[in-house]
This record gives structure tokens, C-alpha cells and sequence, in this order.
């Protein structure tokens, strides 16, 4: 049986019994010789892997198979890594914005979506930001639009979608420590040029009560009319710098703050309120395991540093790789029942 209950409304049995239960409909969906995903059908041929022995996701995870090279999904079409007997109604396919390296294909569909977006809209309201408001979001095409759209518009909001091409803007923004220093980069302020205008224009005619963007962009914003309605903000896309959202934090006291680490493999993970640094990922679907850079099969302890190893397992996406980031592994809190992941760096 797939996994479609809100795992973080559920008791700790239930949530073992689910996960499991998940786990085995995923294998078999995606090891079907027939039906089933031709890149993970072609691994356990060439590893000579009974799916069946993979009892458990422990199981999948500690097999010769159970860590792929992202490198593999610009190698072959996106129609490789998915299930031959997927119902393509509802299935999107979101590219990478590239910030990072290499654009990468990744597929998504509605159920994925909706359960990413309840989760982000159930930690909107922990952070006690408000229902019914309208939103300005700023930031690329894709997985980030898309997931923020559909948690905007279930809490009965409109969004005005202001598009910025993250690809190239990333190396100026990591030029940005004070307003200051946005007023002096003329580069990034032509790049922003359409999307400045269009918030501008937006906050004139609309009562604006919610911003999602870059930190590093908000020196663009915070002194235009309107700018006083503002009661939330929402930040993600590029690093965060703690200095930046410290300052922030001090100069707007009044207004509800809320990040989220974004990626294209798991969607969006958001921190609990007052807890900048810490992310948890938006279901037991879409995770990240701190382990030991040397032996990736190896968690690290609770409040070591170590290497993102991520890991998607739906019916249209199953996948584990070693990721370029480390951070500190969390334990779970509160009603989430998965690690959650401190210091986001791309170092350790």
C-alpha cells in the first residue's frame, strides 16, 4: 500500500507499519519485470538481486544497488528511471535549475505534490502564519513555483508569481551582506530588473501580506510601497547566510519568518519555527540521512556532521545518492518521526 497519510499525524507504530508497508508496495512496483522501472529492472539482473530479498528499505539500502551516481540520470531519458506502467495523468517532469551544476530531470506527480505542499502549509501554520492572504513569489520555474503555489492557494490565497532565472544569479547574491552592497551590484539589479518591476507594480495595486524570495533580494523590496501590509516572509532558493537572516530578523521583528532547503531530488524541507537551521523533509518519502563521508552505509551520531546521502521512494521515482552538501544530523521532534538536518554547508 502506498503512503498517502500524513505520517506526522500518527502514532509511532502506525508509522513503522506504514513505512514498511510503503516500502514493499514501491519494490515491487519498481523491480516488476514486466511493468516495472527499466534502470532498477537492468541493476538487479546485473547484480543478480532477488527484489524480493529486499524485505525492508534497511535491506535495499545496505545492497550493492542501494546507492546510485547522479551522474546516471543525464545519461538516458527520463522514461529509464520511471515505471512502465505508470499512468502519465498527473506526471510532471521538473528540471534542476542548474545552480548547483548540471540541469537534471526529475519526475513528480500530483500525489507527490499535494503531500509536500500539505506538509509546508501545516508548517505555515505552526510558524503562525496567517490563511486567506496573498502572496508576491519570486524565483525559478518548476518544483519551487509549483509547490508554493499549491500551498498558497489550499490556505485560500492568490499568488503572483514573479519569474527570476536562478541559474546565473546565484554568484551575485553570494556577493550581498547588507543593503549596502545590493545597491552597488548593478549586475544583479539589471538581472532582477523585470521581477523588481513586476513586485513593484504588484504591491501598488494589490494588498500584499506575503513574500516568498532570496533573502539576499529582500534590500529590493523592504522600502517599496506597500511593503508595510507585509506579514509573513519565506525564504529559499539559494543559502541562507545566518548573519543576513539574523540582520533581517532584528530590523523586522514584527513579521513571521520561514525558510525552507530546497532540492530537486526531495522538494522543499522547512525548519520549525524559531529553529533557522533545522530542516526536516516534507515526508518519510523524500529523506536525508547524515552519514560518515568514508562509509556512506554509516549514520553518523546525533550532532556529528557528515555527508547528505537522499533518498526518494514513491511509485514513480526510486532513488539514493550521496550528495554534495553536510550537515549536522538532528533527531525527530515533536509529532515528524524522521531525522531532520543542521548547518546546511557544502563542506563539512
Amino acid at each position: 500500500m502506498l503512503l498517502e497519510t500524513h505520517t506526522w499525524l500518527v502514532s509511532d507504530k502506525e508509522y513503522e507499519n506504514l513505512i514498511q508497508e510503503h516500502w514493499e508496495t514501491v519494490r515491487d512496483i519498481h523491480f516488476d519485470k514486466n511493468s516495472g522501472t527499466p534502470y532498477w529492472i537492468n541493476k538487479a539482473q546485473e547484480y543478480k538481486i532477488n527484489p524480493k530479498s529486499l524485505r525492508t528499505l534497511q535491506d535495499f539500502l545496505d545492497s550493492p544497488i542501494g546507492l546510485c551516481e547522479e551522474s546516471e540520470i543525464n545519461q538516458k531519458p527520463i522514461s529509464y528511471f520511471i515505471p512502465k506502467s505508470t499512468n502519465r495523468h498527473g506526471l510532471r517532469v521538473f528540471t534542476s535549475s542548474g545552480s548547483m551544476g548540471k540541469k537534471k530531470e526529475v519526475p513528480w506527480t500530483d500525489i507527490g505534490l499535494n503531500y509536500a505542499s500539505d506538509y509546508a502549509s501545516y508548517m505555515f501554520d505552526k510558524t503562525g502564519i496567517s490563511r486567506d492572504i496573498d502572496w508576491i513569489v519570486q524565483g525559478p520555474m518548476g518544483i519551487w513555483q509549483e509547490t508554493i503555489y499549491k500551498t498558497i492557494t489550499k490556505r485560500n490565497g492568490i499568488v503572483h508569481s514573479a519569474s527570476i532565472e536562478s541559474r546565473n544569479i546565484k554568484r551575485y547574491f553570494n556577493e550581498i551582506r547588507s543593503p549596502e552592497d545590493f545597491a552597488k551590484n548593478i549586475p544583479l539589479q539589471t538581472m532582477l530588473g523585470p521581477a523588481s518591476e513586476f513586485t513593484a507594480d504588484t504591491m501598488l495595486k494589490e494588498k500584499i501580506k506575503g513574500i516568498a524570495t532570496a533573502i539576499q533580494n529582500l534590500p529590493s523590496i523592504v522600502n517599496l510601497p506597500g511593503f508595510d501590509n507585509v506579514e509573513a516572509l519565506y525564504f529559499s532558493g539559494m543559502e541562507i547566510p545566518k548573519d543576513q537572516y539574523e540582520f533581517w530578523r532584528g530590523r523586522l521583528p514584527h513579521i513571521k519568518f520561514i525558510s525552507s532547503f530546497g532540492h530537486h531530488q526531495l522538494g522543499f524541507s522547512y525548519n520549525p519555527p524559531s529553529q533557522f537551521e533545522t530542516y526536516y523533509t516534507p515526508s518519510p518519502l523524500s529523506l536525508v540521512y547524515i552519514v560518515d563521508k568514508d562509509n556512506p552505509k554509516r549514520l553518523v551520531e546525533y550532532g556529528e556532521r557528515g555527508k547528505h546521502k537522499i533518498l526518494r521512494m514513491d511509485d514513480v521515482y526510486l532513488w539514493c545518492q550521496l550528495d554534495r552538501d553536510y550537515s549536522e544530523r538532528v533527531p525527530p521532534q515533536g509529532e515528524l518521526k524522521w531525522d531532520g538536518i543542521k548547518d546546511v554547508q557544502p563542506l563539512l
